[in-house]
């Protein structure tokens, strides 16, 4: 289950990745004979080499068109960018493999989820966390939504029962799903946003 997160990078943008891959150690995870696991400034290519090699192997994707984690904070791309990345890359892998790779997209700009109530994990000191400059200005202005299991939803099917459908395997209710997508929020202002 990919929560929030299939290895989108900056479309084109192989340099951005190349950080990426070296900021969080997972280049040893690539394998060697995977030229298409690193390919057009993403590793959403690895999902498809397990895919290609595994016939019992399943992908559930959950994300937001403008997830604002990862569009704003991460990747620091505009919404409607990261929005274009999510739907080539995970419609390519959709295609190749409709019965073993499902999105469950929703409209807005939602991070995770599974994940609820962060502070579980992460503790209360939110600024504690380590984040890219600026970054916990955007989150804590109104950028930063997180939902539960029950809460996520597109159309009438909550996220606990699409997760429930692929554990399962139940293809009836583990389907692909995605909401249409919206026009963009708007971002909170940052320190480096000019003033209008």
């Amino acid at each position: 289950m990919a929560d929030s997160g299939i290895g989108l990078g900056r479309d084109g943008d192989e340099a951005y990745m190349d950080v990426v891959l070296d900021e969080f150690n997972v280049r040893r995870f690539l394998p060697a004979d995977c030229p298409e696991c690193r390919k057009d400034g993403h590793i959403t290519g690895l999902i498809g080499y397990f895919l290609e090699r595994d016939a019992n192997v399943r992908v559930g994707m959950y994300s937001s068109w403008y997830d604002s984690v990862l569009a704003t904070t991460f990747l620091q791309v505009p919404g409607a960018q990261f929005a274009d990345g999510l739907d080539a890359q995970s419609q390519a892998l959709h295609d190749a493999w409709p019965d073993r790779f499902r999105r469950f997209i929703a409209d807005g700009n939602q991070h995770t989820s599974l994940l609820g109530d962060p502070t579980g994990i992460i503790g209360s000191d939110l600024g504690a966390v380590e984040l890219p400059d600026g970054a916990l200005a955007r989150l804590l202005g109104g950028d930063l939504l997180i939902r539960g299991l029950v809460a996520t939803q597109v159309g009438d099917v909550t996220m606990a029962a699409w997760l429930k459908g692929l554990v399962e395997n139940d293809l009836n209710v583990w389907v692909d799903l995605q909401a249409e997508r919206g026009p963009p929020p708007e971002s909170a202002p940052t320190e480096d946003s000019p003033e209008e």
